[in-house]
């Protein structure tokens, strides 16, 4: 089902969401099933995917900092829907056959989760998490990924850099940061433009931050560093890895 486009605005195919691989349907989490089209296309325009080369340099970092190696990917896709490369290269995926809906509300933590995708290895390596959280309601994710944090996990978001008491926590719990000046973001499938056709890439009006923390106790990086990457479409970029308080590595 298609619904009506407004002049100026963009609309929903309900048909065209993403599926889970059993062809069960994803919905957005959080929101009611009897959700309006203007309400379900205002939680698509939050469930933006992440392009791979982005999740390729978190995880360099990750390494770059001491981090589980490449090789292991992500334990654990926390802001997961299907047909995301993120969601593709995770290794636990929280969807909707789990009581756990989504990982946000999700009872059991989110460092148990990822320990489960590679348990052989995991007993010697600290479990991975990614997150690339709703940009529209920051707070309580930032909540969940420091607890993430300080249960053992490396953990890498994708946030808008900003100001406030949310951005000013995730930062102060940062081992390290890098700014990334462009991230065009894949459109969630179900989304319409204001011409009625599927939606394609687009990206936040705010500069974006890959932030990397890290389990108590973790070395700190004591001075920054530069990781050259070949980009889709920009070329090659120079990233600088900064380092943060990582605040959890002082408490402990």
């Amino acid at each position: 089902m298609t619904a009506a486009v407004p002049k100026g605005k963009g609309g929903v195919n309900r048909d065209a969401l993403p599926r889970y691989p059993d062809g069960s349907q994803w919905w957005p989490p959080g929101l009611a099933r009897d959700a309006s089209d203007d309400q379900l296309a205002a939680a698509l325009r939050g469930a933006w995917g992440t392009p791979r080369w982005v999740l390729d340099l978190a995880i360099d970092v990750r390494e770059l900092l001491g981090g589980p190696a490449a090789t292991l990917g992500f334990g654990l896709d926390a802001g997961s829907r299907p047909g995301t490369e993120s969601w593709e290269i995770s290794c636990v995926r929280l969807d909707g056959s789990q009581d756990c809906y989504n990982a946000l509300h999700a009872r059991v933590s989110w460092a148990n989760h990822a320990r489960v995708s590679h348990p052989d290895v995991l007993s010697r390596v600290a479990p991975s998490v990614w997150c690339n959280f709703p940009f529209s309601d920051p707070k309580p994710w930032v909540e969940r990924t420091i607890r993430a944090a300080r249960d053992g996990c490396w953990v890498s978001v994708l946030a808008p850099h900003t100001t406030g008491a949310w951005w000013d926590d995730l930062e102060g719990a940062a081992l390290a940061t890098v700014r990334l000046r462009r991230v065009e973001f894949e459109a969630c499938p179900g989304l319409l433009d204001a011409t009625g056709r599927p939606a394609k890439g687009d990206r936040p009006s705010q500069q974006c931050s890959l932030v990397t923390l890290a389990p108590p106790g973790t070395p700190p990086l004591t001075a920054a560093r530069v990781l050259v990457r070949d980009v889709h479409r920009l070329g090659r970029q120079r990233f600088v890895v900064q380092p943060g308080p990582g605040l959890w590595g002082a408490r402990k």
